[in-house]
């Protein structure tokens, strides 16, 4: 079984193949409370979605968990429903598939037919 790690990881080699505009933020935490202060001093919010995608037709974001287990936090959802609320399309994934799928669903719409 692949860790959310590892499914980040597959899913922006995906993205990045595909020559897809995004972004993964980089909002897990390491355990150094002293980095944890320092980011949030930044700005750094918790609960915002791990990656941000770019098609011509929708912005996408998109929380990523590993395929079993993984919970979605009350920060997470408040989130979602914020960008939601600013035209974002927001998906939760169980893993790199279902990430993909979500993707794709818009790529497919944006295809015309001549």
């Amino acid at each position: 079984m692949l860790s959310e790690y590892q499914e980040a990881v597959a899913f922006h080699q995906w993205l990045t193949i595909k020559k897809i505009p995004h972004f993964h933020v980089a909002n897990e935490g390491n355990g150094n409370q002293a980095r944890g202060a320092m980011n949030k001093r930044m700005g750094v919010s918790k609960g915002v979605p791990d990656f941000f995608i770019f098609t011509p037709q929708a912005n996408l974001a998109i929380e990523l968990k590993r395929r079993t287990g993984g919970t979605v936090s009350k920060e997470q959802r408040e989130w979602l429903q914020i960008l939601a609320r600013q035209g974002f399309e927001c998906g939760i994934a169980k893993g790199a598939g279902e990430a993909i799928d979500f993707v794709n669903e818009y790529l497919e719409k944006e295809r015309v037919e001549f």
